[in-house]
């Protein structure tokens, strides 16, 4: 189970394509379930997207710079800026099962 300030890469409702773990469609995403080369998965992204809100409201504080357009912002009920910042970021990435 992900930490409450865990984070995923990938998208959490990227499902146009397949819902679920973009390394096993249609299946569950088993210990002995069949695996997709990365090379192949249509739905993964190459930026962390956060299930939960916990260190969104921190990162975004720490963006500089012009007001996001309307349509990339959130709704946690802050100003979302593009960037950049003079803040700096340790993301450590964990992959499971993969």
């Amino acid at each position: 189970m992900r930490p409450k300030d865990g984070a995923q890469r990938g998208s959490v409702a990227d499902m146009p394509v397949y819902a679920g773990d973009p390394l096993t469609p249609g299946v569950g995403a088993t210990k002995d379930a069949k695996r997709l080369d990365l090379k192949d998965v249509k739905t993964l992204t190459a930026f962390p997207s956060f299930p939960s809100r916990t260190p969104m409201p921190a990162l975004l504080a720490a963006l500089k710079g012009p007001i996001a357009p309307e349509e990339m912002r959130g709704g946690l009920g802050q100003t979302y800026r593009l960037g950049p910042g003079a803040a700096k970021v340790h993301l450590k990435v964990q992959f499971i099962g993969t």
